[in-house]
């Protein structure tokens, strides 16, 4: 089927293209490189480390000899693969999640910190896209990368209800958030007040998972993202594509 439709042909391509840069790309001091692979997963890798969340692909654990440690934010398939898991845990890597109990030491229902190497890790944890049914479902990750990284920081928000009230253990000025589609209550969690986050990037995400039924009865839209543009209050503000790299250099993305 890759080879007769484009959209799964673009789905392996962007995962030999994300493999073969993180396995071959050595990361300058200073930098932080950020691919995105899939829906809402994003590999980094900086001059120590090298970390994945929230990682959905059907070939996901040939990423695992390459990543040190890796994040879940909730328990949905779409965001997150069993046999990386399983992989990342039958070798002793961290696996940082809400729901995934084979890394026991790394498994927390509720707000925490770790530190992983050169990085550290805060968690706060959130209702599912507002909704009542789903409380205290998904983990929202603030990683610090270290000095050598060039003091890189990332938010990633995974599905929550973008409650500043689930936001006070991972909240102040972030260099990257990662959001959904760019919906107008994704801004809530964006100011300087308790629980809010300051970012000098945004990342929009969660816009093409071909499981998903078409929008609007389940998957985001390309062109609703579009609309919500306007609306997202951070003035840099990035739609990648699966494959996408992003290189922070010298305090600015690229």
């Amino acid at each position: 089927m890759e080879n007769t439709i484009p959209i799964l042909y673009c789905y392996r391509e962007a995962f030999n293209k994300v493999l073969e840069e993180v396995k071959n790309t050595r990361v300058k001091k200073g930098n932080t490189l950020v691919w995105m692979l899939y829906n809402m997963g994003f590999v980094v890798k900086t001059p120590s480390g090298c970390f994945g969340i929230d990682i959905d692909h059907r070939l996901a654990e040939q990423l695992e000899p390459y990543l040190d440690f890796l994040c879940i934010t909730h328990n949905h398939g779409d965001h997150y693969n069993t046999k990386l898991m399983e992989v990342m845990s039958h070798h002793g890597k961290p696996v940082l999640s809400n729901f995934y109990q084979g890394s026991e030491n790394y498994f927390s229902t509720k707000p925490n910190h770790y530190k992983i190497g050169n990085f550290t890790i805060r968690t706060d944890i959130s209702d599912h896209l507002a909704d009542p049914k789903f409380p205290d479902f998904v983990t929202a990750f603030r990683i610090e990368c270290g000095k050598d990284a060039g003091n890189f920081s990332l938010l990633h928000c995974g599905d929550s209800g973008f409650n500043p009230n689930h936001f006070k253990n991972v909240q102040g000025p972030v260099d990257l958030v990662v959001l959904r589609w760019g919906a107008p209550r994704e801004s809530n969690i964006m100011g300087t007040g308790e629980g809010q986050v300051t970012p000098g990037y945004a990342v929009l995400s969660h816009l093409i998972e071909l499981r998903h039924r078409p929008y609007p009865h389940g998957q985001a839209s390309i062109t609703k993202t579009l609309e919500h543009l306007p609306t997202v209050k951070c003035n840099n503000t990035i739609l990648p594509f699966w494959g996408e790299k992003l290189r922070w250099e010298n305090g600015k993305l690229y």
